[in-house]
């Protein structure tokens, strides 16, 4: 499947409909999606594969990647409302090989190792260290890690890397749109630098 009609394909996706700025819930652009899985593919890390999407939201991630014909998706969010949303947007995709489980990533114990995870963690800008903790639930639980974090904790991130003994074989910087999603906004929209993993 070519990117840009996953991405056309991941616009049908259902959104948030009660949004938690506490958890940073903002959907993942579709742009981005479409990259973050077209990269995955492209490097035989999705197809016939065991993946996990930690903090999944609405399910946009496990969706593509079971379009792009992941044998198995494990889709782990702390919010029950996401969580109901994520169920209806596979019942609309009409997809049966998505497990969607109510979860505390930080209490996360899985007895399987995936293959690949992909997730576009929270930032840490309202839950402090929270980017971490999923990049090192990620890296505990799967071979091959795509994540998306914000361009400014670059150094951090490589250095906490180093630090474990991981490697980031690709970076990617990109724009990411953030949509008018909580009161407190202004604008319609605004973009953020984030790195993809």
């Amino acid at each position: 499947m070519k990117r840009k009609y996953l991405e056309i394909i991941l616009e049908e996706c259902l959104e948030y409909r009660n949004p938690k700025i506490y958890y940073e819930q903002y959907i993942t652009p579709t742009d981005i999606a479409s990259e973050i899985l077209h990269l995955a593919y492209m490097f035989n890390d999705i197809k016939d594969k065991y993946i996990l999407d930690l903090g999944c939201g609405t399910c946009r991630l496990s969706i593509g990647a079971s379009l792009l014909g992941a044998r198995f998706v494990l889709a782990i969010d702390i919010d029950i409302d996401a969580l109901n949303v994520a169920r209806e947007n596979l019942k609309r995709y009409e997809i049966k090989n998505v497990h969607l489980l109510l979860s505390d990533v930080r209490r996360l114990h899985l007895k399987k190792i995936f293959d690949t995870t992909i997730q576009n963690p929270p930032f840490g800008v309202h839950r402090r260290g929270i980017d971490i903790i999923f990049l090192e639930k990620a890296l505990k639980y799967s071979n091959v890690v795509y994540t998306i974090h914000k361009h400014e904790t670059r150094e951090f991130i490589l250095k906490f890397l180093e630090k474990i003994g991981a490697i980031a074989t690709n970076i990617i910087k990109r724009k990411f749109k953030l949509k008018r999603t909580y009161k407190f906004h202004r604008k319609d929209y605004k973009y953020i630098e984030v790195d993809i993993y």
